[in-house]
């Protein structure tokens, strides 16, 4: 019986020694593709796919905050359709999720949160239960936010979070 209880715990050992692996890959591979400007063709891609290899997600959606205009730009997105959104969109920050999450300055679950508006009407239409967002910071300053969301209850806990935050 000890034997066996040694090979599962060893099998299971190795399992999260190769989770961790991969998740190390993915985390260097996103340090490799921030470090490419943002102009370069494909960019946000190759980053959704690597997000999506450690947190899974139905959308997805990279927005930048321009706090003089007070206004919000996607600049990338998969599943934004299910929102009325398109890339290029710019929507005011006043009173936005957005504001919420760069005021945060940390990761944080938004499921919870209310939204008026047509965008708060649209996430309540669209199935997507489960979401987190982060801000994106540069120099000590909220230049962006990223935001995952799921049609899986529950989708997202303290793991996610953490991830994010990385």
């Amino acid at each position: 019986m000890k034997a066996i209880i040694a090979a599962i715990a060893k099998v299971l050992a190795s399992s999260r020694n190769d989770d961790l692996t991969v998740e190390r890959a993915v985390y260097a591979e996103i340090g490799r593709i921030v470090g490419i400007p943002f102009s370069v063709a494909n960019v946000y891609e190759r980053f959704a796919d690597q997000v999506a290899k450690i947190i899974p997600f139905e959308l997805i959606s990279i927005a930048h905050l321009d706090w003089e205009r007070d206004q919000i730009k996607v600049m990338y997105g998969i599943g934004l359709e299910t929102l009325g959104l398109s890339m290029g969109d710019t929507i005011s920050l006043k009173d936005s999720i957005v504001a919420e999450i760069a005021h945060a300055k940390k990761a944080i679950r938004t499921d919870g949160l209310r939204y008026t508006g047509p965008l708060g009407r649209s996430l309540g239409a669209s199935g997507l239960t489960s979401r987190i967002a982060t801000p994106l910071i540069a120099n000590d300053k909220v230049v962006g936010t990223l935001h995952l969301a799921s049609r899986v209850p529950d989708a997202y806990g303290d793991l996610e979070l953490a991830r994010l935050e990385i």
